[in-house]
């Protein structure tokens, strides 16, 4: 991105809500979930952002809500877990848009996917409630495709698979996803910038087409407005808001 334009873009406008992406966006994508940290200097930059009247910040993850809190330690922004599924905005009580169901029918595709995938080194099983994630960058390259292919075939009623970076995710049907987050916490006169790297982003770049920016990170086949080449030109970019 041309920072020049950036700033430009972002002068014209003077209410801004800015929905970020955790994994690849604010921090690097990792081998494993659990090494993904947020820098400090950026947790700085977050905490000052969160304090302009004229700016709204919500960082928007795939993580459970819990894992997100820890990871991100910002007072006054807005926390989006397991893609819209849980939502705390500042001051208020976590809400949660899934059902109880949903929780056992992960956990039975957790029992047997564990059993089928037993033996493979690499694999890491994230159960986040509603939704299972299967990481497999640290299994052999020859065997991606296996797991893959393996989760798919898994998968039971009631429930839709997606794929992302080195990930299989199942999800309970009918759950939130990024966009309709989006469209929940939005307010009327308040421009909505999306950045994301992935394609479970790519909601959220569709419900803030007409009415914002979306950002894609690293990636151009997401049809995003702009394109910057990784977290660190996140960083410049948000130190560019007015």
């Amino acid at each position: 991105m041309n920072p020049i334009r950036s700033i430009v873009i972002f002068r014209q406008r003077r209410r801004w809500h800015l929905f970020l992406d955790y994994d690849g966006t604010l921090s690097p994508i990792r081998p494993r979930p659990s090494q993904a940290h947020l820098d400090p200097r950026l947790r700085k930059l977050l905490r000052s952002l969160a304090t302009k009247r004229h700016l709204k910040v919500c960082v928007i993850s795939g993580r459970a809500l819990d894992d997100l809190r820890r990871r991100v330690r910002v007072p006054g922004i807005t926390l989006v877990g397991i893609h819209g599924a849980e939502i705390v905005e500042p001051g208020r009580l976590p809400r949660r848009f899934f059902p109880a169901s949903a929780i056992g029918r992960i956990e039975r595709l957790e029992r047997r996917l564990r059993a089928r995938l037993s033996g493979t080194a690499g694999i890491e099983f994230e159960n986040k409630g509603p939704i299972l994630a299967v990481h497999y960058r640290r299994v052999a390259p020859r065997r991606q495709a296996w797991v893959r292919k393996t989760c798919r075939r898994a998968l039971p009623d009631g429930l839709v698979v997606r794929s992302g970076k080195k990930v299989v995710e199942f999800r309970a049907r009918g759950l939130p996803n990024k966009g309709t987050a989006v469209r929940r916490l939005l307010r009327p006169g308040w421009t909505p910038v999306a950045i994301g790297d992935d394609l479970t982003d790519h909601d959220m770049f569709r419900a803030v087409r007409r009415a914002g920016i979306s950002i894609a990170v690293g990636r151009r086949d997401l049809k995003a407005d702009l394109v910057v080449r990784g977290p660190r030109d996140v960083v410049r970019l948000l130190r560019n808001f007015p």
